[in-house]
């Protein structure tokens, strides 16, 4: 059973994330059942919140790195953070924790950026392709990935495993 203290951090963040942005994130032009819009909306603005904070960044900036849709290749945001020199990827879950499925995808697609594999992605990731190339051809840029979500737990060290695997592969 969660931590009650749990269960209030999330209905605050979720109370924050309709407050902030869901007026700058709108529902996707899909055929979904109520519910399906609200979890997909609130899994968008949890990307926009981790890059609004990761970068320091106003609301309206962060809602615009939101690149998640189909084709995203496991990156629901993007966004090139020039003071810090760090190209912030993010993946996020309404939801429980990612599974083996997810990850793997999230991995592939940092891997396909790093390898300027841009193709791969959907229309909106073009974008940001410029600035992508740009973070990528600048020496000191830190590739930060982060996988956010609002359920449970990973429960087991195997997510852990692959994306440190992925790191070590951008060490080599």
């Amino acid at each position: 059973m969660p931590n009650p203290n749990t269960n209030v951090q999330k209905t605050q963040i979720i109370e924050v994330l309709k407050q902030d942005y869901f007026p700058i994130i709108p529902e996707l032009q899909r055929n979904w059942a109520p519910e399906q819009h609200e979890k997909n909306r609130l899994s968008r603005s949890l990307a926009a919140f981790a890059i609004a904070n990761l970068a320091n960044i106003s609301f309206t900036e962060a809602a615009y790195s939101i690149i998640n849709g189909e084709n995203d290749n496991g990156i629901d945001a993007v966004y090139f953070d020039q003071f810090n020199h760090q190209l912030l990827l993010i993946q996020s879950k309404a939801g429980n924790a990612p599974n083996m499925g997810d990850n793997k995808k999230f991995c592939d697609g940092m891997k396909d950026i790093v390898n300027k594999r841009f193709q791969k992605f959907n229309s909106t990731f073009s974008r940001f392709q410029q600035d992508i190339e740009d973070a990528l051809d600048k020496n000191g840029v830190k590739i930060v990935g982060c996988n956010i979500y609002l359920g449970e737990s990973l429960g087991g060290s195997i997510h852990f495993w692959k994306i440190y695997h992925f790191c070590k592969i951008l060490q080599e």
